[in-house]
């Protein structure tokens, strides 16, 4: 088997030339393991081949939690498509954007509907009120619904 050469820290060490036989699985199987990462992983994964580079964008999952900033859940949801979600959990727990979350939560619940979403989890630090305007939530698709620490209004 031949050997490239990596260069970690200046040291040279010999490593295997392997042949990428992640990348040869199906393309379901592929997001199935992406399914299970939080969203923003997925989008790092894009890096580990050229053929993943956009399969982030269909993942059948979407994993948000406190880590994500508001900003990077609003770039996140406009670049994603709109490929039919199994389920969306959002974990908003941070205090540092909690303004964020009231403001835009109400966006990224429409969006996972509009998506399909089965199973929908939004969780909050803190009970806090959250506005949430008539019909949001209406959908043929959704069959488990779960809000934690929110009190909603609308």
């Amino acid at each position: 088997m031949a050997e490239r050469l990596c260069n970690m820290d200046d040291k040279k060490a010999a490593v295997p030339d392997v042949e990428d036989r992640l990348s040869a699985l199906p393309e379901d199987v592929i997001l199935l393991i992406l399914s299970f990462l939080l969203s923003r992983e997925a989008v790092q994964a894009c890096v580990l081949s050229p053929r993943w580079r956009t399969l982030w964008k269909s993942v059948p999952s979407l994993v948000l939690n406190s880590s994500h900033s508001p900003n990077f859940i609003n770039n996140l949801l406009r670049s994603r498509d709109q490929t039919p979600l199994l389920d969306c959990w959002i974990n908003a727990e941070d205090w540092r954007y909690l303004g964020e979350f009231r403001t835009d939560g109400e966006h990224w619940l429409r969006y996972a509907i509009s998506c399909k979403v089965r199973d929908l989890a939004f969780h909050q630090l803190v009970l806090v009120t959250f506005p949430l305007s008539a019909g949001a939530l209406a959908s043929e698709h959704l069959t488990s619904l779960r809000f934690m620490k929110l009190a909603l209004y609308g």
